[in-house]
C-alpha cells in the first residue's frame, strides 16, 4: 500500500471527478473504472521513475534479517524470526518522506558518520525539525541504505 501525498490525493481526487463527470456521457462504466485505476497507477507513481536498485533493496533486506536472526521471504522482503514475529523495512520507496525516513534511520545509527552525497547529520536534522522533509536525491538514499547495510553486516 502506498501513502498518497496531499498533492497526490488532491490530484486523484480530481481525476476521480473527471472521469465521473465523463462518465456521465459514456454508456460504459467498465471503461471509467479501468481509466481511474490507471489513472490512480500513475498519481501513485509519481513524476519520477528512478528506483533504488534491486540489489541495494535486497542487500539490505538480508543484512537487515541476518541481523534479526531471522528467515527472510525474498518474495516479500519480510523477515520471520524465530518466535514466529514478521518484520519488513522497506526501503525502495522514493518520495520525499520515505527518503528522509531513510536517511533517518541511518544517522540513527551513533557510529554513523556523514553519508556521502547526503546532507550532513547536522543539517538533516536541522531541516527534519521543520515543516518539510528535508531534500533527498535518489542516490542519497542509495548511500544511505548501503551504510545501514553495511552497519548491519558489521
Amino acid at each position: 500500500m502506498r501513502i498518497l501525498t496531499k498533492k497526490s490525493t488532491a490530484a486523484v481526487a480530481g481525476l476521480i471527478a473527471t472521469v465521473g463527470m465523463l462518465s456521465a456521457c459514456s454508456s460504459s462504466d467498465t471503461s471509467t473504472s479501468e481509466s481511474v485505476s490507471s489513472e490512480i497507477a500513475t498519481v501513485e507513481q509519481g513524476a519520477s521513475t528512478s528506483a533504488v536498485p534491486a540489489d541495494v533493496a535486497q542487500a539490505f533486506f538480508v543484512a537487515y534479517c541476518n541481523k534479526q536472526q531471522g528467515t527472510l521471504n525474498e518474495a516479500t522482503g519480510e523477515c520471520t524470526t524465530a518466535d514466529g514475529s514478521t518484520s519488513k523495512i522497506d526501503v525502495t520507496q522514493t518520495n520525499p518522506e520515505s527518503a528522509a525516513i531513510v536517511v533517518g534511520l541511518a544517522y540513527e545509527d551513533a557510529n554513523q558518520v556523514d553519508i556521502p552525497g547526503c546532507p550532513t547529520a547536522a543539517e538533516f536534522k536541522a531541516a527534519a525539525s521543520g515543516d518539510t522533509p528535508p531534500s533527498i536525491t535518489l542516490d542519497c538514499q542509495i548511500a544511505a541504505i548501503e551504510a545501514m547495510t553495511a552497519a548491519l553486516s558489521a
